[in-house]
């Protein structure tokens, strides 16, 4: 399930009291790792994943419910280079095609919940439908022990073969959830 943030959740990312700062000696032992928190979650610079583009954009109408542009605003005065989005792109007609809002998602893992109640005569094919939906058996296993989350969308996906499979996808959990932020 994703969750946006409230307005006032999103209002506190203007407030410059919502920012702190905490030493974390595992990521970057000389850099003060910048951090928000954000309805019991910490979205934390050094956490955020190298591969998402930040937005250093303070003129944009949508900053103060963007996430690319919070993340951009905890970046560290010693930063140098990374990805982010160029300000004469991000305000396109009044709209950035780059805008991704600050949500939540539920993510889950495991699958030995979803097999209790099958027949051993029918867990073995049924298993083999649900790896079919990640591509290959080690993948499987890596969303199984949590080396990989499943998304929203994976997960629906997994429940839909359970349901053809003559399951009620309502009665069925994973093993594990977690509420992270939708980056």
């Amino acid at each position: 399930m994703r969750g946006c943030f409230s307005a006032a959740a999103r209002s506190g990312l203007e407030n410059s009291s919502t920012l702190a700062f905490s030493h974390n000696k595992t990521h970057h032992p000389t850099l003060p790792t910048a951090y928000m928190e954000i309805e019991g979650l910490e979205l934390k610079y050094n956490e955020v994943p190298s591969s998402f583009a930040r937005c250093f954009c303070d003129s944009c109408p949508r900053a103060a419910e963007c996430l690319r542009h919070a993340v951009g605003s905890l970046a560290p005065a010693k930063a140098a280079i990374g990805k982010c989005v160029y300000p004469q792109s991000a305000t396109v007609d009044g709209g950035c095609p780059y805008f991704r809002p600050i949500c939540t998602q539920r993510l889950a893992w495991g699958f030995t919940s979803l097999f209790r109640h099958v027949p051993a005569c029918k867990s073995a094919m049924l298993r083999l439908k649900v790896m079919d939906c990640f591509g290959s058996r080690s993948t499987y296993y890596r969303y199984h022990s949590g080396r990989y989350l499943l998304t929203p969308n994976q997960q629906q996906d997994v429940l839909t073969v359970f349901a053809r499979a003559g399951y009620d996808p309502t009665t069925l959990s994973f093993d594990h959830y977690v509420t992270q932020i939708a980056y």
